[in-house]
């Protein structure tokens, strides 16, 4: 047998077997995690696009009864007493997603502002989300304090009436960041990584997408600490909180 044609034989053969690249992921702002599963990132006044705006945020404090979302950032404190304590509450829009989309991972990200002051002692900043038995009618605006939301105290949305308003919050943590003092003037992004089962859900129905809570881990034993995030209402898009979610 002729040998370039045996040798042209087995480079068709070897190259046939390799199969067919699947699908190039979206480029760009989207980004790509691969042939198969593809990225997609929230971001108020940037991405998808910059005529998102699906991403609410605002913060409690034990200390008042009056909403905190006119102050420049976001807080997560601990400290001595409930009134030293502050929790951040977040919420994404992913009604861009097909319905049919299967979540693969996610992220949070949330931009440290420079007026951050931790202590002594490391504060651990756990993400949570919002108790499975949530009432409905429940949702949460901008202008929710440690005491409820707007007409509906927490109470009424979970049935916990205590000081600390625990009811509210799924006490499994999600998953962690610990802050030094060595972040004290600092500003960079910090990410939790989000179980896609709760994305999931929110697809499913958007009653479900009551949110997520930040709170320091140990907020009633820790050393005070004042932890700052930009919001969503930042004058710099920038520096809004982001939600990656992978998908297929």
């Amino acid at each position: 047998m002729n040998r370039f044609f045996v040798v042209l034989v087995l480079a068709v053969f070897i190259l046939g077997c390799e199969g067919k690249q699947g699908p190039v992921g979206p480029s760009g702002s989207m980004g790509s995690s691969g042939a198969n599963t593809f990225d997609i990132y929230f971001q108020n006044g940037a991405l998808p696009t910059s005529a998102y705006s699906g991403e609410l945020d605002t913060w409690l404090s034990g200390a008042s009864g009056s909403p905190q979302n006119a102050t420049p950032y976001l807080e997560v404190n601990s400290g001595a007493a409930i009134a030293n304590y502050a929790r951040t509450i977040l919420k994404f829009d992913v009604s861009n997603l097909p319905t049919n989309t299967t979540i693969v991972s996610a992220q949070v990200w949330l931009k440290l502002e420079a007026a951050t002051s931790v202590g002594s002692s490391p504060i651990t900043i756990g993400l949570h989300d919002f108790a499975s038995d949530t009432f409905s009618g429940c949702h949460w605006t901008s202008n929710a304090t440690w005491l409820g939301t707007p007409g509906v105290g927490w109470n009424s949305c979970t049935g916990d009436s205590s000081a600390g308003q625990e009811g509210y919050i799924n006490p499994t943590t999600i998953s962690t960041v610990v802050l030094t003092s060595a972040v004290n003037g600092t500003s960079s992004f910090y990410k939790w990584n989000l179980d896609p089962a709760i994305v999931q859900s929110w697809l499913t129905s958007a009653t479900n997408n009551n949110g997520l809570i930040l709170k320091s881990e140990g907020e009633f034993g820790e050393t005070a600490s004042t932890v700052g995030f930009y919001p969503y209402n930042d004058a710099t898009a920038a520096n809004h909180p982001i939600l990656i979610v992978s998908y297929y």
